[in-house]
């Protein structure tokens, strides 16, 4: 759902957030850390993962007063079996202590769960991502199930330059468009530093349709000056689509 080059809903493949407990947390976009790590599971053991995030992740995570732990799975496109797992750093401080499993499991209870999990697990990758807060848009109480991630690889020399184009140019429109979530990150640890994730929340499928929304709300003219701005700092890009799972989040 996030290389080493991750791919998921998340990462190259969509997330980013992300989030929808981190949502619910915050009223307005703050500098917020998140780590994503992306799963790979193997096909005939999906529901036995599934059922060992719900029974026995989830809880131990709850306990520890961890804020949010979302799923996200890639959506029609991208592959079927890898599932992206977001989870808030409040503060980098908190992996200097006991990690959820071991603050809420007893010694036995860890070793037969990891046990179980690594019977079902092909790969796992984690991600450090930090929200611009001055770019990004969130709407109060916004749940999406539903996100489009867009994922661009940029010459070091264009990172900040790609950043004020997201805010200037882009930011705008999507404002005007009335998204729920648009959600820039900057990949920091575990992925490459040049790298920039943006979640887009979609109400369904049909939003697709009706285009671009850069292309639906500007001019002709505006919509060419500013593409063609934002292709001249981007190497590459890759979008996915993601869908929360919901019985595997809160």
């Amino acid at each position: 759902m996030l290389y080493t080059h991750v791919t998921g809903t998340f990462r190259a493949a969509a997330l980013v957030l992300c989030l929808t407990g981190i949502a619910a947390a915050q009223n307005t976009p703050q500098n917020t850390w998140i780590r994503v790590t992306t799963v790979k599971v193997k096909p005939d053991m999906v529901q036995e993962w599934r059922d060992i995030t719900k029974n026995e992740i989830m809880p131990a995570y709850k306990k520890a007063n961890i804020a949010a732990y979302a799923v996200w799975q890639t959506s029609i496109f991208g592959d079927s079996y890898e599932y992206d797992i977001v989870v808030p750093i409040s503060k980098f401080e908190q992996f200097d202590g006991d990690s959820p499993m071991v603050k809420t499991m007893k010694p036995e209870d860890r070793v037969r769960l990891a046990n179980r999990l690594n019977k079902c697990i092909v790969s796992s990758h984690s991600a450090g991502l930090q929200m611009q807060a001055d770019i990004s848009l969130m709407k109060e109480g916004a749940r999406p199930d539903l996100i489009m991630v867009s994922q661009v690889q940029l010459q070091p020399k264009n990172v900040n330059a790609y950043l004020s184009h997201l805010k200037e140019d882009q930011k705008p429109v999507m404002q005007k468009a009335g998204l729920e979530w648009w959600l820039v990150y900057r990949d920091i640890f575990g992925s490459e530093h040049t790298q920039i994730t943006t979640v887009r929340s979609l109400k369904n499928w049909a939003e697709i349709d009706a285009g671009p929304i850069m292309r639906r709300l500007l001019s002709p003219p505006e919509y060419t000056r500013i593409s063609e701005k934002g292709s001249a700092l981007i190497e590459s890009s890759t979008i996915s689509m993601g869908r929360l799972v919901r019985d595997l989040s809160y």
